[in-house]
């Protein structure tokens, strides 16, 4: 969610207890309110969403294994779908395989079917998840070939 993300950005740690979000600035001096109230009126009025994201967020293993199934269910018969993973916070393409992966725009971290797959060993591991993620982001392409 970018209310959430533009949030820690200007230096608040955004954390979930319960259904609760709780802030806590972290930053420098104080923060500006002007930036900061729209932003605390869009999560209070989508907190739903923001409760969704914050807990995909932190528990990724969770929401991998649902993105997963729901990329498989959905790329039928399409050759790349777009979609927002709460497990890298961040828009995605899945293809089927490498070949229809290079229909996706160029620049995109692109994943297969078979490395969503391969993910999900990784559920328990949201930093290794969000490296490879990163990874794909500076290297378009590149591929998940094996992470045993």
């Amino acid at each position: 969610m970018k209310e959430i993300r533009k949030l820690e950005n200007l230096g608040y740690k955004v954390t979930l207890e319960s259904r609760e979000i709780l802030l806590k600035y972290l930053g420098d001096g104080e923060p500006e309110p002007e930036e900061v109230r729209p932003l605390l009126e869009e999560v209070k009025r989508r907190k739903d969403e923001a409760v969704n994201y914050l807990f995909y967020r932190d528990n990724p293993g969770a929401s991998l294994e649902k993105e997963a199934s729901v990329a498989e269910e959905s790329i039928n018969g399409r050759d790349v779908i777009k979609k927002e993973s709460k497990v890298f916070g961040d828009i995605v393409f899945c293809a089927k395989d490498q070949h229809e992966a290079k229909k996706a725009p160029s620049g995109s971290a692109v994943y297969t079917l078979k490395e969503l797959r391969c993910l999900l060993d990784m559920k328990d591991n949201p930093a290794g998840l969000r490296r490879i993620h990163e990874t794909k982001k500076v290297f378009p392409g590149s591929k998940i070939v094996n992470l045993n």
